[in-house]
């Protein structure tokens, strides 16, 4: 459970992050090219992510109940957790905008959760802990549904908080002084099949 054991998870994301700037440039590589253009069909990126999940939460994967798994069942389950949130992100890197999937994640509090979603990977963890305290519920015995909800408020809350108070003042000290420009944006679907 220490940072260097997520690291596949960040390098997932920088990589897409790394084909999106290829995709924008007038030459990109074909992988680049192969790799936006499983975001084009977003269907199958979401059959292909729940199918990565359901072998990642049965004994296949390791266990499923809180046990320390063996070092080989731990990076599997570390690896199919990248690839599910890799099919589950694509469609929304480079997808067709107006499909009717993408229409449904560009709806206002999803993107608003997608904004403060570093501060909700960073948080959820120490929320579900104290929610468990604070109940004086033991780790997994039951109450499923209310340490859900528990720990989705209060982990949007102080998701909320911690980008009101430390991501958005230190985003607007690095950009202090430079002149405004438009964002980059993702090539529409077309682009990407030529």
């Amino acid at each position: 459970l220490w940072l260097p054991a997520f690291l596949s998870w960040f390098s997932a994301g920088i990589a897409l992050a790394v084909v999106s700037v290829d995709m924008t440039m007038p030459e990109p590589h074909r992988w680049s090219r192969s790799i936006a253009r499983l975001g084009i069909a977003p269907l199958s990126c979401f059959v292909f992510a729940g199918a990565i999940i359901m072998v990642a939460s049965t004994p296949l994967a390791g266990p499923t109940f809180g046990e320390i798994p063996t070092t080989a069942e731990a990076i599997a389950k570390n690896l199919l957790y990248a690839a599910f949130a890799v099919f589950l992100v694509l469609p929304g890197a480079f997808g067709d905008p107006e499909t009717p999937s993408l229409r449904a994640i560009a709806w206002s509090p999803l993107r608003y959760l997608g904004r403060i979603s570093y501060g909700l990977f960073c948080i959820h963890l120490l929320v579900l802990y104290a929610v468990f305290k604070g109940r004086n519920i033991d780790f997994f015995d039951g109450h499923f549904i209310e340490i859900l909800v528990l720990t989705m408020i209060g982990s949007i809350a102080s998701a909320a908080l911690i980008h009101a108070a430390v991501e958005t003042p230190f985003d607007r000290l690095r950009r202090f002084g430079r002149p405004k420009t438009e964002a980059a944006t993702t090539p529409h679907a077309t682009a990407i099949i030529t």
